[in-house]
Parts: structure tokens; C-alpha cells; sequence
């Protein structure tokens, strides 16, 4: 049973096909080949932005909107333990800089009288 037309029906699909993938073939060799520096910028100047967000937390409040906790800004600072050596030694003068009173737990202990 042969059907008429049929092969000329199947050249013509597949040569479309071929078009389509030629010019797609195409396409991605242009933007490989030709415009790969401009579009090599472009993605790292959209990829690598730096953005800071300054976090705002809002208040708690209980279920009548009266403030029960809210937010106040602070300094910190901070040492690694390892990096410090001696934590005596170097936190007097670091006390004296940020104007703190030392704390009983670390302030430093009494000779023995002996």
C-alpha cells in the first residue's frame, strides 16, 4: 500500500528540521564565538553585585500593640581566644580604649600573702 506524496511529505519535515537545527546551531556559535568577551562581562557584573541590607527588626508587642521588646543599636566587639594570648595582658588596654570597669569575675586575683 503506498500512499502518494508520502516521501515528498517526509523530505520537506526533514528539511525543515535541518533548518530549524542549522539555524540554532548557528545562533549558539554567534553567541559563543562572536559575542562571548561582551556577554562574559554582563554575567559577572549580574552575578557578583554586592548589596547590603541594613536589618531593621521591629518591635514586640503584646496583643495590645504596647511595646514589649524593641530594638536599639549597639557596637560589638570581640577576640578569638586563641589569637589573644595572655587575656589579662591585653584586655586593660582594651578596657581603657572602650571606657569599661573591669568585671569581678576577670579582674585580676590578689598575690597570696605568704
Amino acid at each position: 500500500m503506498k500512499i502518494p506524496g508520502l516521501r515528498t511529505r517526509v523530505l520537506v519535515v526533514a528539511a525543515i528540521i535541518a533548518v530549524a537545527f542549522g539555524g540554532l546551531v548557528a545562533r549558539l556559535s554567534y553567541l559563543q564565538l562572536v559575542r562571548h568577551s561582551e556577554l562574559t562581562t554582563l554575567a559577572s557584573r549580574q552575578y557578583s553585585r554586592m548589596v547590603v541590607l541594613q536589618a531593621q527588626r521591629g518591635p514586640i508587642v503584646d496583643r495590645h500593640g504596647a511595646p514589649l521588646a524593641t530594638s536599639s543599636p549597639a557596637e560589638s566587639l570581640f577576640a578569638h581566644p586563641r589569637s589573644v594570648g595572655d587575656p589579662v595582658r591585653v584586655g586593660d588596654p582594651v578596657r581603657r580604649a572602650v571606657f569599661f570597669s573591669p568585671h569581678p569575675a576577670r579582674a585580676r586575683p590578689a598575690p597570696r600573702a605568704g
